[in-house]
């Protein structure tokens, strides 16, 4: 026999069933159809399509086939999506900061760069917090990561019409910094060496969401010594990895 708690979590299991394959169909559904896609009983889809529907959660349209009730909007809308993102992937920061003894973020693509949204660094390096700065596109490697995930117009409109020298080896000729985007797309992770800051190196890639599309650019920073160019490609490797970690938690 079910005990009343577990068919209490069932149904709940079942409807977040019947609330996903509504939202991810490319078309409205019936019941019948959102019943067979959850494997369940047309009564029992009936049955939580209505609580759905009494919550603003689904709704019916003209051809009384199901869609994505307002409710969802709303609830989506509250959400602030930098702190789920951040939550999501803090485990792997974390993780990444142990494994590496270098400092970790996480950043996002914002108007005139990108911004780290949190930032993990290990006990024994004096790290600056970089959490809301704006850096540059084309002399960082989560920029350059970003950039990497751009058509060239986007580029362009992205980047400023002359690019600031920051540090001895940064990138200031746009026909430069255009090879170097191809190596990124080619490798799948961009780095920087004295191109932010003098003796300060980064290696970057992209989490990528449900679309494959970037929504977030994972970073490793360090010291010449503690990050040399001879680790990019090994810890290229990791953050490939700890991206898809990522973007597991999020699906």
């Amino acid at each position: 026999m079910v005990q009343p708690a577990a068919a209490a979590t069932q149904s709940v299991d079942r409807a977040v069933a019947l609330l996903r394959a509504t939202a991810e169909a490319p078309e409205p559904l019936t019941a019948l159809e959102l019943a067979d896609r959850c494997s369940l009983t047309r009564s029992t889809a009936w049955r939580l399509l209505q609580a759905l529907e009494r919550h603003g959660l689904v709704e019916r349209d003209a051809a009384r086939r199901y869609v994505v009730g307002h409710e969802v909007v709303r609830l989506a809308s509250a959400a602030d999506p930098d702190a789920l993102l951040a939550r999501a992937a803090r485990p792997t920061l974390e993780a990444l900061v142990l494994a590496t003894g270098t400092t970790a973020n996480l950043n996002v693509l914002r108007a005139g760069g990108v911004v780290s949204i949190d930032q993990v660094s290990p006990s024994t390096v004096l790290a600056v917090d970089w959490i809301g700065i704006v850096a540059p596109l084309h002399a960082t490697p989560s920029g350059k990561a970003a950039l990497a995930g751009m058509t060239a117009e986007e580029r362009a409109h992205r980047l400023p019409e002359t690019l600031p020298r920051l540090a001895t080896s940064t990138i200031t000729d746009r026909a430069v910094l255009e090879a170097e985007i191809a190596v990124v797309e080619e490798r799948g992770f961009a780095t920087i060496v004295d191109e932010f800051e003098d003796d300060l190196n980064g290696i970057a890639v992209a989490v990528r969401g449900r679309a494959d599309r970037p929504i977030a650019y994972l970073t490793l920073w360090g010291t010449a010594r503690r990050l040399p160019p001879t680790r990019f490609g090994e810890l290229g490797d990791r953050l490939g990895r700890a991206a898809e970690d990522i973007r597991r938690r999020l699906a």
